[in-house]
């Protein structure tokens, strides 16, 4: 049997680690990775250093410690990232929001018209983990998202996000396959659908879309490859 460890020594120990590493932040880090696997908040693991560290968790963390430390990301580790406030789901299928994301949002919103008594929609090209597309749903109550992604298993986590964050009211998610075009039900009249792409190695393509002979809109052709 193993000599029971502390909290302080396993966090003294994976600080050691991480640091030797080059990580930047040896010790938020550390703490991050212990929270997640307790499932509290980063300032709870340091109430109880003395505490002892089953042996189960002392692995779990270990293993947690050196993916860190071969540069995997921390939130990818953990599972979730906070984005604007809200927790977001993150799986292998789906790439990790960067700060950069956050100013895309802020971009989105500011094109927006203000709240007029009328549903606007905007469409996400590439959700990924649909961090934009819930984002945009829960700081705009009156704005309607249609999420799409060519990896239905992306579309899943998107799809689980938004449920998760009760906002599926709000946002829709699809997955793409071939040239097929997307159709979503029409408003009665011609309205600007602001399409924002956060996926890479396509353009940006915004422009107005109006209903078609049956009564949908046809979302087609929109992706230009650079």
């Amino acid at each position: 049997m193993r000599p029971v460890t502390t909290f302080r020594d396993q966090l003294g120990a994976a600080t050691t680690a991480l640091e030797a590493a080059g990580v930047a932040s040896p010790r938020v880090d550390a703490e991050w990775l212990l929270a997640g696997l307790l499932g509290v908040g980063r300032v709870t693991v340091r109430l109880d250093p003395a505490g002892a560290v089953p042996e189960l968790l002392a692995e779990r963390y270990g293993d947690a410690v050196r993916r860190r430390a071969r540069r995997e990301p921390l939130q990818r580790i953990l599972g979730w990232e906070e984005f604007r406030g809200l927790r977001v789901r993150l799986t292998d299928a789906v790439l990790v929001p960067r700060p950069e994301t956050e100013a895309l949002v802020e971009w989105a919103l500011a094109l927006l018209p203000a709240p007029g008594g009328r549903r606007l929609r905007a469409v996400d090209l590439g959700t990924g983990s649909g961090c934009i597309a819930c984002a945009l749903a829960a700081e705009r109550p009156d704005l309607d998202v249609v999420a799409i992604d060519v990896s239905p298993a992306a579309a899943a986590v998107a799809r689980e996000n938004a449920i998760a964050l009760g906002l599926a009211a709000q946002v829709s998610v699809a997955g793409k396959h071939g040239a097929t075009p997307f159709v979503m039900p029409a408003p009665k009249d011609t309205e600007q659908v602001a399409v924002e792409i956060s996926a890479r190695g396509y353009k940006e393509w915004r422009g107005t879309v109006g209903p078609d002979h049956a009564g949908h809109f046809v979302v087609s052709a929109v992706l230009e490859r650079e």
